[in-house]
This record gives C-alpha cells, sequence and structure tokens, in this order.
C-alpha cells in the first residue's frame, strides 16, 4: 500500500482552502446583508489559505516566510473566525 509524504498532504490541504475560500467569498458575496459574521469567515479562509501556501512552499523561499509568517496567518485565521462566530451568534467571548 503507498504511503503519502507530507508534501502531498499540505498540497491537497491547500487546494481544498483554495476551493474553500471560493465557496466562501461567493457566499459572502449573496448574503452579507443577511449574516452577520460572514466576512470573518472569507477572511479566516482567506489567511488559512495564505498560510498553507507559505508553508508548502518550505524549501523554496526563506524558513522565515515558510514558518514563522505561515503559521502566524494560520492562527491569525483562527482568531478572526472565532471573532466571526461571536458576531454571527451574537455572543461574546469570555477572553
Amino acid at each position: 500500500m503507498p504511503r503519502l509524504d507530507m508534501r502531498t498532504i499540505v498540497v491537497s490541504y491547500v487546494l481544498v482552502g483554495l476551493i474553500c475560500t471560493m465557496v466562501m467569498a461567493f457566499h459572502w458575496r449573496r448574503y452579507r446583508g443577511r449574516f452577520a459574521g460572514l466576512g470573518h469567515w472569507l477572511l479566516d479562509y482567506a489567511l488559512l489559505s495564505a498560510g498553507l501556501i507559505l508553508v508548502a512552499a518550505r524549501g523554496a523561499i526563506p524558513d522565515i516566510l515558510s514558518m514563522t509568517i505561515g503559521n502566524a496567518l494560520v492562527i491569525g485565521g483562527f482568531i478572526v473566525l472565532l471573532r466571526g462566530l461571536e458576531v454571527y451568534f451574537a455572543q461574546r467571548g469570555n477572553a
């Protein structure tokens, strides 16, 4: 049974992230007046995709860009997602 290497998994995750970003952009464009928080979700997917692209490019770009900036974008994306969920559900977080 062939085993997948880590680069293949990360590249497929990047492709899935880009598709999700495009779908979320469509939803944001169509429903932004109806649902609060969709802009946060779109920004989350864009940050995650950008961060994953930088992580996938490790070795082709400097490590400081690939690891530090890439991981910071992913973490920032999750923070924006949390804020978007707070807006969507009209709830204030504990932090």
